[in-house]
């Protein structure tokens, strides 16, 4: 009866474990500060480019559609190399602890799995046991979150850093008629930076997502601009 007890103990621990460790990372406080920072500045700026008495207003570049996907593209390689460097040097960095977590956890599952096999087993040592365990896979996925947190973190930095060596995407994208205020160059250089930064930084899926988004939209404009060509030769032939 003990076993039985033991073991079904052990198994909703084991389950309890599993869903934590199956759980989505949580972003962290500081994480959603820095999107909701960056992205306000960018507005911010955009709008005292737009608003500014005496400013210009930008109007699309030709072929802007083009333009943005041959810069995005070239984000979405230069995100790719920022992604492959974090992986390298955050592995030298954090990846002998992290090996050494997930041992523990390998242990500790063991140590518990040998506790409740015992006969009969002993409530204490299956108590104790099923503590240590959950102790390890607490540090093991805090460990985790922390990594994730510094690869965000690094992949900004770098991102900005990037943005302001030169690669950027309003200026590809964006013409102004005349020369440009020295306060406006400077908001609409910020706004680029922070906002080309954090495409970097927020990796190549988000990159990607907005290629396919861009070239969705050209392409059902392509086939509008089509369909009425079409018509208007059939109007005509009548």
């Amino acid at each position: 009866m003990a076993r039985a007890t033991a073991k079904k103990d052990n198994d909703r621990v084991l389950d309890e474990i599993r869903v934590l460790k199956s759980e989505p990372a949580i972003v962290h406080p500081s994480k959603r500060r820095i999107i909701i920072g960056a992205v306000a500045a960018a507005v911010v700026s955009l709008l005292l480019v737009a608003l500014t008495n005496g400013f210009k207003i930008p109007a699309f570049a030709d072929e802007a559609g083009a333009k943005a996907l041959t810069a995005l593209g070239t984000l979405f390689i230069i995100s790719l190399f920022v992604e492959r460097a974090q992986q390298v040097y955050i592995a030298i960095w954090r990846g002998l602890r992290r090996t050494d977590l997930d041992n523990r956890v390998l242990d500790r599952e063991k140590l518990l799995a040998n506790a409740t096999g015992s006969t009969p087993p002993d409530p204490a040592t299956v108590m104790e046991a099923r503590n240590m365990l959950h102790a390890a896979v607490i540090a093991q996925e805090t460990y985790k979150a922390n990594t994730r947190k510094l690869a965000f973190i690094s992949g900004m930095v770098l991102g900005l850093l990037i943005a302001i060596a030169g690669a950027r995407i309003l200026s590809e994208v964006f013409v102004f008629k005349g020369e440009m205020d020295t306060i406006q160059q400077v908001i609409f250089n910020f706004a680029d930076i922070l906002i080309t930064g954090g495409l970097i930084g927020g990796g190549s899926e988000g990159i990607h997502k907005i290629i396919a988004l861009i070239t969705e939209f050209l392409d059902s404009q392509r086939a509008g601009l089509r369909k009425q060509v079409k018509d208007l030769g059939t109007g005509g032939s009548v």
